[in-house]
């Protein structure tokens, strides 16, 4: 649970560090079980972000500094602290966005992004730890069956993520092949910002260092079903402006587009049953994070041809 004591001493030390008044109007933006977004608004009319947050969501003010540090397009911060498990960012207000980002506009920043280093110890997902995606996952489902919960849907799917990691081995082959660095995993979500200030990348909570392919075949993918066709195009327009021509080869036998979103598949089955078990750990979601588990293992076997 959230210190929220703890979060206001933290944020009033920064403020005064930052020579601003310590007691702001804040408005909420949004907010979710281990964190928050809120505006903080100062009598002279300036107003910033605080981003908040609690563990195991505290890498993102870390992520957001190796960024701004590599001259990627980010909201300036100017605070951050990462305290008894409780994270506070507090950075620049880039106001309301106006539109969405354009595919071109996309491209360039995923091009930046995937161009920046990585520091050592930054989170990563390589084929070594893909592999074992199927186990983390069938590790959470037995979890949450202990809890006497997903139990009509753990026996088939349990069965599947075996299927899925006899073959992890052979069908992960590629993974730590270029293009290989930052990965945001929110670029077809909230992942891009244009307003008044411009255009920038927002939202690292979830980024790690791994197949950038992830973020490419993301773009313009679909909930009802995987678009094959609409990622190939996307991928060769990545190549065009600049991308490594390696990201058009084929991986353990599938091309690039198809191999890209079987795993992103299986990467967000994981996700969704650790958001379950331990993140996020409300019974009143299992239904919502049911569908979207079998949706994505389904589309996961198919895409993987299994």
């Amino acid at each position: 649970m959230l210190d929220f004591a703890l979060l206001n001493t933290v944020l009033a030390e920064h403020l005064d560090r930052l020579g601003l008044a310590p007691e702001p109007r804040r408005e909420k933006v949004r907010a979710w079980t281990h964190g928050g977004v809120e505006r903080l608004v100062f009598a002279d009319g300036l107003t910033l972000i605080h981003k908040y947050g609690h563990a195991p969501l505290t890498q993102e003010a870390a992520t957001h500094r190796v960024f701004q540090a590599a001259g990627v397009p980010v909201a300036t911060l100017h605070s951050s602290e990462v305290r008894d498990k409780h994270m506070t960012i507090v950075m620049e207000d880039l106001g309301e966005p106006e539109r969405p980002a354009t595919e071109d506009e996309v491209l360039e920043l995923l091009l930046v992004l995937h161009r920046t280093p990585a520091p050592h110890g930054s989170p990563s997902l390589t084929e070594s730890t893909m592999i074992t995606l199927p186990d983390r996952a069938r590790w959470h489902l037995d979890r949450l069956q202990e809890a006497g919960r997903w139990t009509a849907l753990a026996g088939r799917l349990g069965d599947d993520l075996d299927k899925v990691r006899k073959v992890s081995e052979e069908r992960c082959a590629g993974a730590d092949q270029e293009p290989f660095g930052w990965v945001h995993t929110e670029i077809a979500g909230n992942g891009v910002h244009v307003g008044p200030k411009g255009i920038r990348l927002i939202d690292f909570a979830r980024s790690y260092v791994g197949p950038v392919l992830f973020d490419l075949v993301s773009w313009g993918d679909g909930l009802d079903r995987p678009r094959p066709r609409e990622a190939r195009a996307f991928l060769e327009r990545y190549v065009d402006l600049g991308g490594p021509a390696a990201t058009l080869d084929r991986r353990a036998g599938l091309s690039a587009e198809r191999w890209a979103l079987a795993w992103l598949r299986v990467w967000r089955v994981e996700w969704y049953l650790e958001q379950s078990a331990v993140r996020y750990a409300d019974p009143g979601l299992d239904p919502t994070r049911q569908a979207l588990v079998r949706r994505n293992m389904d589309q996961a076997l198919d895409l993987l041809e299994l």
